[in-house]
């Protein structure tokens, strides 16, 4: 059995807002089975974007090792490899709770409390996509990036327990009630009775809403003079809370290990004309053995501190493996031209099955996206004939790119007519709007089934190009060259 599970880390994907990490996703995963960690949980600052990247470099590292152990037998799902390696992975986000309704103009008087939240299964990534579309559909900009989640949210999106959640570090709320507390044992003016009752209610809260079992708190290692404020908090959230809820710890790693704590230093002021005070948040912000995390927490006994450890791996243990990797979708958008356009159709009359099948199958075949094609390419033919145009050399052009089509749909069992469809709604609608709209799009401009609806304004053939197949070849049975996906 491998050690805890390190759940609160943090890669370049955390330097959205602010320079913070220096971690990458290779490394890190290499680096904590290297350790003996059991799990790596990626919690950026309120972003998500790196969960596809992060899984894919975790399923390598899963194939890799499962493999060193069954040489030359087939893969079983990731799943089962996870479990029987013992190593995990988790996706999560670090998100920032604020007062409710907190905006722009009112933020002087507000708070940004760091709450870590983990995604147990699809249906928890789903609800933390939810959340996090929530904060940045009303993010603002001022010194930095802010991307605040409303309880309100937390409330709407949380459901069914498919979350883990923990206070976090002392960015959280439940650390700044404690601060609070201290600060009222030198200020009579501070009701230190409030915040008690307000650390207690939080707590309470949390539970309630994540469901028993799902809410965690937080503790961090660290020593001296710097980590003095962290231990306070720890040892005052032991000595009243243990046994009430939960505990995990985590170093809430921003750096690979010690040896590189001055690196990441040297990042953190490398956008700073003045030195950026960061000891006494990073130093022991870096992915720990789970005897450096010992070490740093001589005030906790060894059976709490195992129990914490045993909490971590729980924590790992209800989380399923998912595969959040979806096939890439085609745009669609109505067929508004579909019956207008049909008397267009009588322009190939003499097309057969026999002499241009590919064409003869967008004209009159099955599919209805193909045929909608068709129809665009027979109204394009119409309206854009020339008597000087040789219609075998036009025809035979046709056939060739449309048995490209064709052959690059059946590989990936949806019709790319939809793309070429959409990309010309998309033009009219740029002409539409009065802007103006380039001759081409790099290699796509040799196809004349691209002028012939609209997508490009040059027609290939007068201008002697070839058809280039750098735009689109059976040989790569992938979309166009140009084209910008629509996932799931």
């Amino acid at each position: 059995m491998r050690n805890y599970a390190s759940l609160h880390c943090h890669s370049e994907y955390s330097n959205l807002k602010i320079i913070d990490s220096t971690n990458r996703y290779g490394r890190m995963v290499d680096y904590a089975w290297d350790i003996g960690l059991s799990s790596v949980a990626m919690t950026e600052h309120d972003c998500i974007s790196g969960s596809l990247k992060y899984i894919r470099t975790y399923k390598k590292k899963l194939e890799k090792e499962w493999l060193k152990l069954h040489e030359g037998e087939e893969l079983p799902s990731y799943q089962e490899m996870a479990e029987e390696l013992d190593f995990k992975p988790i996706l999560g986000n670090e998100i920032y709770l604020t007062e409710e309704g907190l905006s722009s103009e009112n933020m002087s008087n507000g708070h940004f409390w760091h709450l870590v939240l983990l995604a147990k299964d699809e249906e928890g990534f789903r609800q933390l996509k939810q959340l996090s579309s929530a904060a940045w559909q009303r993010a603002w900009f001022k010194a930095i990036l802010r991307t605040p989640t409303y309880p309100s949210d937390l409330f709407k999106f949380v459901q069914g327990g498919h979350l883990v959640a923990s206070t976090a570090c002392l960015g959280g709320f439940a650390a700044w009630c404690w601060k609070q507390i201290e600060l009222s044992k030198q200020d009579a003016a501070i009701d230190m009775q409030f915040y008690y009752d307000k650390l207690d209610s939080h707590l309470a809260a949390m539970t309630e809403l994540f469901g028993e079992g799902n809410f965690y708190i937080e503790l961090q290692p660290n020593e001296g003079f710097y980590g003095q404020e962290q231990n306070d908090y720890n040892q005052f959230m032991i000595e009243r809370y243990w046994g009430v809820y939960p505990f995990i710890f985590s170093t809430d790693a921003h750096y690979l290990n010690a040896d590189e704590r001055e690196i990441h230093k040297a990042f953190l002021n490398s956008k700073s004309s003045n030195d950026r005070e960061v000891d006494s948040f990073y130093r022991y912000a870096y992915i720990m053995s789970q005897d450096e995390v010992r070490e740093l927490m001589p005030y906790v006994d060894d059976d709490r501190f195992m129990e914490m450890v045993n909490n971590t791996k729980k924590i790992a243990n209800m989380c399923s493996f998912y595969d959040i990797e979806q096939p890439k979708v085609i745009a669609k958008v109505e067929y508004e031209h579909y019956d207008e356009y049909e008397e267009d159709l009588d322009f190939f009359d003499e097309v057969t099955q026999e002499t241009y099948p590919y064409l003869y199958h967008y004209l009159y075949g099955e599919s209805e996206a193909d045929r909608y094609l068709g129809r665009l390419i027979a109204h394009g033919f119409v309206h854009k004939y020339e008597p000087s145009w040789n219609m075998d050399v036009y025809l035979d052009r046709l056939e060739e790119e449309l048995w490209t089509i064709k052959t690059i749909s059946d590989n990936i069992n949806q019709p790319m007519s939809d793309y070429f469809i959409t990309m010309s709604k998309m033009v009219d609608l740029m002409w539409d709007a009065g802007s103006l709209v380039g001759p081409s799009r790099g290699s796509a401009g040799a196809m004349l089934l691209n002028y012939l609806v609209d997508i490009t304004q040059m027609n290939p053939i007068e201008l002697d190009l070839p058809f280039v197949w750098r735009f689109m070849h059976p040989s790569r049975p992938d979309y166009p060259d140009e084209f910008r996906p629509f996932n799931k």
